[in-house]
């Protein structure tokens, strides 16, 4: 079975042997959970820092000067009232 995917996520469920195209040329090739969990080349790198599921967490901000307080908040449209 030969899938072509742009998603990680896909072919990590898929498993087996992968290959990296850059251009229409193998960059990288080998086990899937090898070259997902250590890719030896740029560009297999770099599109898998583009995955957001790869992005680092986001971490609370820093207590600060208070932007905004609401209290008693009511939203509406025409006459109907959302919440």
């Amino acid at each position: 079975l030969i899938a072509i995917t742009h998603e990680a996520s896909v072919a990590r469920h898929l498993g087996g042997d992968m290959l990296v195209l850059r251009d229409g040329s193998v960059v990288e090739q080998g086990k899937v959970k090898s070259i997902l969990d250590a890719p030896k080349d740029n560009y297999t790198r770099s599109l898998l820092d583009a995955d957001p599921q790869n992005w680092p967490e986001h971490t609370t901000q820093k207590k600060g000067k208070l932007l905004l307080k609401a209290t008693n908040l009511t939203i509406s449209r025409g006459n109907k009232r959302l919440f």
